[in-house]
């Protein structure tokens, strides 16, 4: 897995240098680019490849299954992870993602559901299919710093891989929550966060 953890290290430093360029606020997760559907599209290939290697290492078989079958999901124990966004450069109001539980209608062929609430697709596999089959026509869509962070988000969910935006957060006993923050030369500064599901 060394390997995948690279090239995320990779995407996730240039996700970092396109915040020089655009400020990650609220007011802009929507903003699009052919840049950021690019980095939408790599990302979810990578998640993709990652998805089927570990469940094919898990199990030890050769049997084919979609990357995001319900089966997969759940032999690999995502369906109830989540993780935060501690990077402070992030302000969008959404820091928790439960990258595994299906939130979107699936998109029809005439795009008018995009990021319907529904239970039957992952945002990010709306996003992947959709730039992955029309690039140009879905980059209005799915080409932005929300689907971006969606699939950020799963990718890091699967890959367990240290990361400077997210982050796994911790329950206290008392059932609140905390994160912890890398500050480099091997500290960490841990933080109450809220948690939205």
């Amino acid at each position: 897995m060394e390997e995948y953890e690279q090239i995320y290290n990779a995407l996730e430093a240039e996700v970092m240098e396109l915040s020089y360029s655009i400020t990650f606020s609220e007011e802009q997760k929507h903003v699009y680019s052919p840049k950021i559907a690019d980095l939408v599209l790599r990302s979810a290939s990578l998640l993709e490849s990652a998805l089927k290697y570990q469940y094919k290492d898990k199990k030890d078989t050769q049997e084919r299954l979609k990357y995001d079958d319900d089966r997969l999901i759940e032999e690999l124990g995502l369906e109830k992870k989540f993780t935060y966004v501690h990077w402070k450069l992030f302000q969008f109001q959404k820091k928790s993602f439960y990258s595994f539980k299906r939130n979107e209608e699936r998109v029809n062929k005439m795009f008018s559901n995009v990021s319907k609430s529904g239970n039957n697709q992952f945002s990010w596999n709306n996003a992947y299919q959709s730039l992955r089959h029309e690039f140009i026509k879905s980059i209005p869509y799915y080409g932005t710093l929300y689907y971006l962070f969606e699939i950020l988000a799963a990718l890091h969910l699967v890959l367990d891989a240290p990361s400077r935006i997210f982050c796994d957060p911790t329950q206290n006993d008392d059932g609140s929550w905390y994160a912890a923050r890398y500050l480099g030369n091997g500290s960490w500064v841990s933080y109450a966060i809220e948690i939205e599901e």
